[in-house]
């Protein structure tokens, strides 16, 4: 029932070791202080919910920053709700863009213009997944390479999402899951976008490069990548003015088509997607709880 994600949207190993400054870190209690809040229906994948103002969802419960100065975005998970109807949620973009040339690292103690431009999802999941998956939504010409040096496993190869089929290019991590990840405590994900490629890291707490835990960036120092597009396939102009989303939504055009729901855990509780979506206690663990997102400039 629960579609979540944290994206930038708008070669092998990518390797641009040194040289990272950091531009932007968004953490403690100004995390929520240069992001704009997007109100009103979830247009873009048709989920049953109601994305709110910063002072509502402060006031809900829904945005704000805990006395551990991690910074909670979530979905209300209080209200009943009737079938088709809407729950309140947070959609938050970054007011600065982003281009070629930057690297994103993401600290999660918990977590659950397109496409020109491009589209890039770190954290994308839906239901009660087995792994997350990282993805890419561009316009044409730019594909995913199954032989790259990368961890995880190539779902699509044509990352064009101009047409009627928007799925992008996923790659679905071997030994992550939403709930599985947040259980452990979280840990770290990192992205850069370079004229090399895209390429997507994950830690789980108990294995972040010490680099990072120092306040590093070091790329070189990370490892092989979970997910990697490089730029032979996918070249570095699909990308351009990308802004971080964090994005909770419910049901809609994917969690909410009858054949995922069907392959779902979920299923076995309830007959569609729009039954389990009433329930309010179903959302308790829909949060995000992030330390910080810290993002380097070449």
């Amino acid at each position: 029932m629960l579609y979540s994600k944290l994206f930038l949207a708008a070669a092998p190993f990518v390797s641009v070791a040194h040289g990272w400054t950091l531009s932007k870190s968004y953490s403690g209690s100004d995390f929520f202080s240069d992001w704009t809040f997007i109100t009103g229906a979830d247009t873009g994948t048709a989920g049953s919910v109601q994305y709110v103002s910063e002072s509502t969802a402060a006031s809900d419960g829904l945005a704000y920053v805990n006395s551990g100065g991690q910074a909670i975005i979530a979905i209300d998970d209080t209200t009943a709700t009737s079938n088709g109807g809407l729950r309140n949620s947070v959609r938050i973009e970054s007011t600065a863009s982003y281009s070629v040339g930057t690297l994103v690292i993401a600290d999660f103690a918990h977590g659950p213009n397109w496409p020109y431009g491009g589209e890039i999802d770190i954290f994308e999941t839906v239901n009660n997944p087995t792994n997350n998956q990282m993805t890419l939504h561009t316009s044409g010409s730019c594909s995913h390479d199954p032989s790259a040096s990368e961890t995880g496993t190539s779902l699509e190869t044509s990352c064009d999402s101009t047409g009627s089929n928007n799925d992008g290019c996923g790659v679905t991590d071997p030994s992550s899951s939403s709930a599985g990840f947040a259980s452990a405590g979280g840990g770290v994900f990192a992205m850069a976008v370079t004229t090399e490629g895209v390429s997507v890291w994950r830690w789980d707490r108990s294995s972040i490069p010490t680099d990072i835990k120092n306040g590093g960036s070091d790329t070189s120092k990370f490892g092989t990548p979970v997910a990697t597009w490089p730029a032979a396939s996918c070249s570095s102009d699909h990308f351009s003015d990308l802004k971080l989303v964090f994005d909770i939504t419910a049901c809609g055009d994917w969690a909410g088509s009858s054949a995922v729901w069907a392959q779902s855990s979920c299923a076995s509780s309830y007959a569609t997607c729009a039954d389990a979506a009433m329930v309010a206690s179903n959302f308790e663990q829909a949060y995000f709880e992030v330390n910080y997102v810290k993002v380097y400039a070449a």
